[in-house]
């Protein structure tokens, strides 16, 4: 299910949290006890008292800040999505045709990783929201600290940027 147990410090949780969070399910899942009494009126009348424990959890989880459990909240637990979301676009490596590549600013190795993502990330931004003012801020910046000179488009002085800064930190 792409989900896991992590501690609110962010470590793997200790056997005591697991313990504690295991033993509150009796509290919020009272059903697990089975349904021992034969006699009609008793299976539905635990029936509905499991029904409402289990609406009292449903909104125990939705009004916490966290939407955790009871046994979350005392454990000091959280259970979070494992899944990434991130794909290879979302990194700033992009692949360049070595052959014909020729580096415009080599200026631009002095600029950190930190530095690199940042740009891919307004460039990324300013494309999605069609407002491309942080990119003129940001190139302005790194034309300022790298003492560049260029009348090309904003976004396209970015990219050209990452595509430089690709082709030289992958270059053998």
């Amino acid at each position: 299910m792409a989900i896991r147990v992590i501690s609110l410090e962010g470590g793997e949780p200790t056997f005591g949290q697991y313990l504690l969070r295991w033993i509150t399910k009796f509290y919020e899942w009272p059903f697990l006890f089975g349904y021992i009494a034969f006699s009609n009126a008793n299976v539905l009348a635990y029936t509905f008292v499991t029904g409402l424990f289990g609406i009292a959890v449903v909104i125990i989880i939705s009004v916490t800040a966290k939407n955790q459990r009871l046994g979350d909240m005392a454990a000091g637990t959280v259970v979070v999505n494992s899944k990434s979301a991130l794909t290879v676009a979302d990194t700033v490596f992009m692949q360049i045709d070595k052959t014909n590549y020729k580096v415009m600013f080599p200026e631009v190795m002095r600029l950190s990783d930190r530095d690199i993502n940042t740009i891919k990330a307004v460039l990324t931004q300013a494309s999605k929201s069609n407002n491309y003012e942080m990119c003129n801020r940001v190139a302005l910046k790194i034309r300022e600290v790298l003492n560049i000179s260029s009348d090309m488009h904003v976004d396209q002085f970015l990219e050209k940027l990452l595509e430089d800064y690709n082709y030289l930190a992958t270059k053998e």
